[in-house]
C-alpha cells in the first residue's frame, strides 16, 4: 500500500525577515502521528543538494542517487552540491518526507568496529528502531527480530509481512482510511562551524580512491562557531499538547521505552519553532504539506574570569552558568570552558548566576531580544576566602564509617 508525502518547507528567519543561516549546521526533521509516534523523519546526514542560491533539498532518493561511495556509479561531474549538512547562507529548506530512514547500507563514516553498512542514527529512538541501524541485512552484522540481540542474521531469518528475510519492516506514513488523522513536525538545528560556502578549499591529490571534486573533501581550518553542537533534539515549542509541555520529542526521551532522560543538556539551537507545526490529514498515495519558519534565537556570551591564590585573573573552566527565565523552575545549566560560557535564548529576560568552588556567586539580568549577539556580558569573581573542602560530604561519611568499623574490630580482637 503506498502511503503518503509530508512535504515540508522551512524559512530561516532573522527578526521575521527571511535571512541566510550564519552557520553549516546539521538538521533534523522528526514528523509525529496524532498519538505522539514517530512516523517520518530526515536527517542532514543522508544528504542535502543546494543550487547555490540559498535553495537547499533534502535527500530524497530522487536525486543523485545512491549514496556514499555507490555515489561514483553517478557519472560526473555531479548536478548539484552535496553535503551532509545544510550550509550556511541557506534561506529555505525543502524537505520531502515518506516514512523512516531507509538510507543504502554503505555508509563510508561508519565506526570503526563496524563495517561500512551500519548508519548512525536517532539519539531519542535509536536504542530499538531499526530501521535507524542499517546493518540489518541477511547474513550481515544487524538486529535480529526474532531475539532482539545484534549480532549475525542468519539468511533464513525472516519477520512477519517480510517472507524474503531482509528485515526492512514497512515504515511509511499511513494515511486515510487507515489512519484518519494529521501530523505534527519538529525541528532542530546544531551549528557545526563557521559559514564558509563560498570560500571552500579542495585538498589536492586522491583521497578514498576519488578525486577531490567527486568526494566534496576539503581541506581548510574551520573556525569554532557560537553554539557549537547545541541544539540536538531539544526544543520549547509554545502551545504544544506534549506531556512534558516542551516537545513531543522530549515525551519521548523522557519515556521508558527509549532514553528515562531528558535531551535539555544539549541546550537550545540557534532557530526555535514559535508554534506548533500541524499538517492536515490526507489519502494514501497523496501529499500533506505545509510551509514554515524557524526563527535565530538570541546569544548571550561572555567571559568569566578568576582570581588565582596569586591574586592574579585568570580564565574559569567549568564555572556552573544557571539561567531562569520568566516561567521560573531550575532552568538551564551551562558550564564555562577556558573562560567562555555562551547560551542561545528566545526572546524574553533572564536571570544569569554563575557560581564555582571557591568563589563568590554572582548573579545579572539580561535583556535576549531575537536574532541578537550578546556579547561582553563578562563577570570578574571574587575569591569567596571559604576553603575548599578536600573530600565531598559523601566521601567523609564513607570514611568516618570504614574508621569506626576498623575501631569495633580491634576492640573484638582484643
Amino acid at each position: 500500500m503506498v502511503g503518503i508525502n509530508v512535504t515540508l518547507d522551512v524559512l530561516f528567519k532573522k527578526e521575521r525577515v527571511i535571512a541566510g543561516t550564519p552557520a553549516n549546521m546539521s538538521a533534523r526533521v522528526r514528523i509525529f502521528n496524532d498519538q505522539g509516534q514517530l512516523v517520518g523523519e530526515w536527517m542532514s546526514s543522508e544528504g542535502t543538494y543546494v543550487t547555490g542560491n540559498g535553495f537547499a533539498r533534502a535527500a530524497d532518493g530522487t536525486n543523485q542517487y545512491p549514496f556514499g561511495p555507490l555515489r561514483a556509479a553517478i557519472p560526473q561531474p555531479l548536478p548539484l552540491n552535496s553535503y551532509n549538512f545544510i550550509p550556511g547562507g541557506t534561506t529555505l529548506l525543502h524537505a520531502v518526507i515518506a516514512g523512516l530512514p531507509q538510507v543504502p547500507a554503505a555508509t563510508r563514516n561508519a565506526p570503526a568496529a563496524l563495517p561500512g553498512f551500519y548508519n548512525q542514527g536517532d539519539p531519542v529512538f535509536l536504542p530499538y528502531a531499526c530501521v535507524f541501524i542499517q546493518a540489518c541485512y541477511s547474513g550481515r552484522l544487524g538486529l535480529n527480530f526474532r531475539t532482539g540481540q545484534i549480532g549475525v542474521i542468519p539468511p533464513e531469518t525472516t519477520i512477519p509481512g517480510n517472507p524474503v528475510g531482509y528485515p526492512f519492516p514497512y515504515t511509511g506514513i499511513a494515511g486515510s482510511p487507515d489512519y484518519q488523522g494529521g501530523w505534527t513536525a519538529e525541528v532542530d538545528f546544531v551549528p557545526w562551524y563557521a559559514n564558509n560556502t563560498n570560500t571552500m578549499e579542495l585538498v589536492s591529490g586522491d583521497h578514498h580512491g576519488q578525486t577531490p571534486t567527486q568526494d566534496n573533501t576539503f581541506a581548510q581550518y574551520y573556525a569554532p562557531v557560537n553554539g557549537l553542537l547545541m541544539g540536538e533534539s531539544y526544543h520549547i515549542i509554545p502551545g504544544t499538547t506534549a506531556a512534558s509541555g516542551l516537545s513531543l520529542t522530549e515525551d519521548a526521551a523522557l519515556s521508558t521505552t527509549f532514553l528515562y532522560h531528558s535531551m535539555a543538556m544539549n541546550h537550545l539551537g540557534p532557530y526555535s519553532q514559535e508554534g506548533v507545526w500541524q499538517v492536515s490529514g490526507t489519502h494514501n498515495s497523496g501529499e500533506a504539506s505545509g510551509i514554515f519558519e524557524v526563527d535565530l534565537n538570541g546569544l548571550v556570551t561572555g567571559n568569566a574570569l578568576a582570581f588565582t591564590w596569586s591574586n592574579e585573573f585568570r580564565p574559569l573552566s567549568w564555572g556552573l552558568v544557571n539561567v531562569v527565565g520568566a516561567q521560573g523552575g531550575s532552568g538551564w545549566n551551562f558550564y564555562t570552558y577556558d573562560g567562555v560560557y555562551e547560551a542561545f535564548m528566545p526572546p524574553g529576560t533572564y536571570q544569569f548566576t554563575i557560581s564555582s568552588p571557591g568563589y563568590a556567586t554572582q548573579s545579572w539580568s539580561v535583556a535576549v531580544s531575537a536574532g541578537q549577539t550578546g556579547t561582553g556580558q563578562n563577570v570578574y569573581l571574587e575569591q569567596s576566602n571559604i576553603p575548599v573542602p578536600e573530600f565531598s560530604g559523601l566521601a567523609i561519611a564513607a570514611v568516618s564509617a570504614l574508621a569506626a568499623s576498623l575501631y569495633v574490630l580491634r576492640r573484638r580482637r582484643k
